[in-house]
């Protein structure tokens, strides 16, 4: 395991290397390599761990009672998943997650996160500080997320949602992460329908796109 790139983690934040050796021997953590499409978390299976994206991205989704899938969240290299099931205490995933490419995942048992050992090291303590901003700003994400789809039509979705990454990135003109199937599951949409309105829009000198790049004009 090589710690100067676990060092890079947002949850190691501000821990230096040495401490940072034996704060992975406390926490006993544990890596796995998936294959593309494969599942890491079945929906309904019982979770105790935190899962970070050391290779590759993974998606969080749930199957509605039509049977449409929904993107709930995509983690990229670097990021943490499965945190609120494990701190909800019920500890039954409610998504299902898989690897959107060849992943490797770094697990941690969330007890040993929040358990500060004997001793009571400064390093654990920063620890549970970079896991609670970590979790804050996963909060931020999700209710973002709620304004997107709580709109009524699929355009006020698409709107919003293109808005949104505007400001994350700065700019009017910008690359998002999904592909066209991630952002009709992830707008609980019709890929059929939302490339539609899509053209409609680019038609309506609205925005202009090609592939995952979006400029947006009045919208």
């Amino acid at each position: 395991m090589n710690n100067l790139k676990l060092s890079y983690l947002p949850l190691f934040k501000d821990i230096n290397k040495d401490d940072l050796s034996s704060l992975l021997k406390c926490l006993n953590v544990k890596e796995k390599n998936y294959d593309k499409n494969q599942t890491i978390i079945a929906e309904g299976s019982y979770i105790d761990s935190i899962g970070i994206v050391l290779e590759g991205s993974v998606q969080a989704s749930k199957t509605d009672i039509n049977g449409h899938r929904i993107i709930i969240s995509n983690m990229q290299k670097n990021e943490m998943f499965a945190e609120a099931i494990v701190c909800s205490n019920i500890h039954i995933s409610p998504v299902n997650v898989e690897a959107c490419e060849k992943s490797r995942i770094l697990w941690i048992q969330f007890t040993r996160i929040v358990s500060t050992c004997a001793s009571s090291c400064s390093y654990h303590t920063k620890l549970i500080k970079n896991m609670l901003e970590i979790i804050s700003r996963k909060n931020m994400f999700l209710n973002s997320r709620l304004h997107v789809v709580a709109k009524k039509s699929l355009r006020d979705k698409i709107t919003e949602y293109l808005i949104q990454q505007s400001i994350k990135n700065k700019s009017r003109e910008f690359k998002i992460d999904l592909n066209r199937n991630q952002l009709a599951d992830y707008l609980a949409s019709d890929r059929s329908a939302l490339s539609r309105e899509l053209s409609k829009m680019m038609k309506e000198e609205l925005i202009e796109y090609k592939g995952n790049n979006f400029i947006i004009h009045d919208i």
